[in-house]
């Protein structure tokens, strides 16, 4: 019952943090993706879809008002933000700012061996303290996802794992969900869908195929987690992801 119930507050708290984010001006696309969410701040990221440009909002007041921050010339992409002042934007690159959101700089990530300069698209950075972890997806004809960690609050990025990417097209490619520091839930999409879990923080996986494409996955442990199919029906499972099952609310 623990369980279901993190998994109902999870919904209903990303139900309020969507509304919010609705209430940016001249939204399109406005995705609300911070990765920890403060009494009355928060930042939304406006993704236009008709070019890349992208703007920053944040809000002060619990969301009753939201300023923009910062515009930037990128394409889509994913804000996370660890203090007031250190965030991320993860899209297809990945940017660091330590000012609230007004200037970004690129943060450099090793490339999986023969997948350099083929970044196509990373997961938002998700932090425990210190520790943190981010996925992202390289190239096209064979694509591959690179599971990186850090133990500095995000000065630096490890590469710990290169695991078996989806096919390009597929919406979402793949989803990251992390419990821990230590336990990490990735699905993929694609012809083959699979789910990968690893309890070490990345340096064992345990793989196993989906019968059907699951999306918006929450990870509770390394053994039980849940997530919907395309049609908004959720799934639990409780064995690590070998097998799933509808979930009834």
């Amino acid at each position: 019952m623990k369980a279901l119930a993190r998994v109902a507050c999870a919904a209903a708290a990303f139900l309020i943090l969507v509304t919010a984010a609705g209430a940016v001006p001249g939204r399109a696309y406005v995705l609300w993706t911070g990765s920890k969410v403060y009494v009355s701040r928060a930042w939304v990221l406006q993704n236009e879809p008709t070019g890349p440009n992208s703007r920053v909002y944040r809000t002060a007041d619990g969301g009753r008002s939201w300023r923009l921050v910062s515009k930037l010339a990128t394409y889509g992409g994913k804000v996370a933000f660890v203090s007031p002042r250190d965030g991320w934007l993860a899209g297809q690159r990945l940017l660091r700012t330590a000012d609230g959101g007004r200037s970004w700089q690129i943060q450099p990530l090793p490339a999986p061996h023969g997948y350099s300069g083929r970044l196509v698209l990373l997961t938002a950075p998700r932090f425990f303290g210190r520790k943190g972890v981010l996925a992202g997806q390289f190239g096209s004809g064979k694509p591959v996802i690179g599971f990186y960690r850090t133990v500095d609050r995000g000065r630096s990025w490890r590469l710990l794992a290169t695991l078996p990417g989806s096919v390009p097209g597929a919406f979402p490619q793949f989803v990251l969900s992390a419990a821990s520091a230590s336990t990490s839930w990735l699905l993929t999409a694609g012809a083959t869908p699979a789910v990968h879990v690893t309890r070490d923080g990345g340096r064992h996986w345990s793989s196993h195929p989906l019968a059907q494409k699951l999306y918006a996955p929450v990870a509770l442990s390394a053994r039980v987690a849940a997530a919907s199919d395309f049609h908004g029906i959720p799934y639990i499972t409780r064995d690590g992801g070998r097998t799933w099952r509808r979930l009834s609310l």
